[in-house]
């Protein structure tokens, strides 16, 4: 669900967030893609739960403004048996007018799974903290496994 393109598992989106037309122009995932999330400030996109490994340490996505530049809040949130949640990573940055990816970011995995026999389910949530910015190919990192 992380390219926004039809068909791919649905983000809760709150504000006035929406999946509108343009992609990132690396095609990361072989292809260019025609979507990609719109968040203006204030508004809030959350990924559904994802059941990770101790092996999924971090994830990167592509992000730009619509602007000269959009600052944006990352969080990374588990949710254990009982439906309690915990953050284990916040990060804010800011991102430019061209599209460029992020840096890699720590998923907290491996503490989480080992706390709950191996295995944890995460949601990933941006914010728009100021300007309007865009988020494409949300994906954990495959070459960081070890």
């Amino acid at each position: 669900g992380g390219s926004f393109e039809a068909g791919e598992p649905a983000w809760t989106l709150s504000g006035a967030a929406k999946v509108a037309s343009g992609s990132e122009t690396f095609a990361v995932t072989g292809k260019l893609g025609k979507s990609s999330l719109s968040l203006p400030e204030g508004a809030s996109a959350q990924s559904q739960l994802i059941c990770v490994e101790p092996n999924d340490r971090t994830f990167r996505f592509f992000a730009r403004s619509e602007g000269t530049s959009a600052n944006v809040t990352v969080k990374v949130v588990y949710e254990n048996s009982a439906k309690k949640t915990s953050v284990t990573l916040t990060k804010s940055g800011t991102v430019s007018s061209s599209w460029a990816p992020s840096g890699i970011l720590e998923t907290g995995v491996p503490a989480s799974a080992m706390v709950s026999g191996g295995v944890a389910d995460l949601s990933i949530t941006f914010t728009a903290t100021k300007g309007t910015a865009r988020i494409d190919d949300v994906y954990l990192d495959p070459r960081m496994r070890r």
